[in-house]
Formats: structure tokens, C-alpha cells, sequence
């Protein structure tokens, strides 16, 4: 069982980030990778299996991140505005909570070195989900 927060709060967060179209959020309990997680020196909740939430996309987002591009001079000016764009969503999604959070960025490094998070999303089953629900749909359409 994870220790985290009501489940409200992971709702209106799931809620607001697929309003954006990033429809792939995946909660899990993390204590599967602390020892990563200290290997990096990364914090994290001092909790048995603090909540992580594992974000992706299907091309639901495009269009969002389409239009956002087009009516935002900053994303257009920006050297990556699809990174920029995710980061900007997922700190709205945050916004007005009172659960404490840190997000983590495939695309920013750390001292460290990138996150594994594809690896990570395999290790917590988020990855098989996502390859499950391609395969079947690629099988429906053959």
C-alpha cells in the first residue's frame, strides 16, 4: 500500500494533466527504487512507498501542445518548447496543492546524469501498460 495523500488530490492532478492531453499517468509506490533514488541523490519522502506518478502521452497531446505553441510567444521563442510545455502543464497541475512534490524531467539532467525513467516505468509496470495497449491496438487493426 502506498502512504500518500487523499486520492482527491491525485484525481484533480490526473484531471488537470489530461485536460492537456498528457493522458498517460500511471500513480505507483516507489520504494521499488530508493536505492536509485539514493544512488543519485535524489530526495524523496521519507515514507515506507512514498506515491511517484509516472506522465506520458498519446497524440491526444499534439494538438494541445499545438495550439499552445501558436498562441504563446515564449513557447515559440523556447530552444525546446515541448520540454518547456510539459514542465509549464505539469507545475499547473501542481498548482494550489498542498501535498508536498518534486517533479523529475526525463529531458532535464541532474548532476548525475539523465533519470532511467523508461527503466523506472518498466521496473513499476507503467511501460508494459503502455506496450500492452500499443500491441493490442496494433493486433485490433491487422
Amino acid at each position: 500500500m502506498c502512504d500518500h495523500r487523499p486520492m482527491d488530490f491525485l484525481g484533480l492532478f490526473e484531471q488537470r494533466l489530461r485536460t492537456n492531453g498528457l493522458d498517460l499517468v500511471f500513480p505507483r509506490g516507489l520504494a521499488k527504487l530508493r536505492s536509485e533514488f539514493d544512488v543519485l541523490r535524489l530526495s524523496v519522502l521519507l515514507r515506507n512507498n512514498p506515491l511517484g506518478v509516472l506522465i506520458g502521452n498519446t497524440r491526444a497531446m499534439w494538438p494541445k501542445f499545438v495550439h499552445a505553441v501558436q498562441s504563446n510567444t515564449d513557447l515559440r521563442s523556447a530552444t525546446h518548447p515541448l520540454d518547456r510545455w510539459v514542465e509549464l502543464c505539469v507545475a499547473r497541475a501542481l498548482a494550489d496543492s498542498t501535498v508536498a512534490a518534486t517533479a523529475y524531467f526525463a529531458h532535464q539532467p541532474l548532476a548525475t546524469g539523465y533519470l532511467p525513467l523508461q527503466r523506472w516505468a518498466q521496473i513499476l509496470g507503467g511501460l508494459a501498460l503502455s506496450y500492452m495497449l500499443a500491441r493490442a491496438r496494433l493486433t485490433a487493426m491487422a
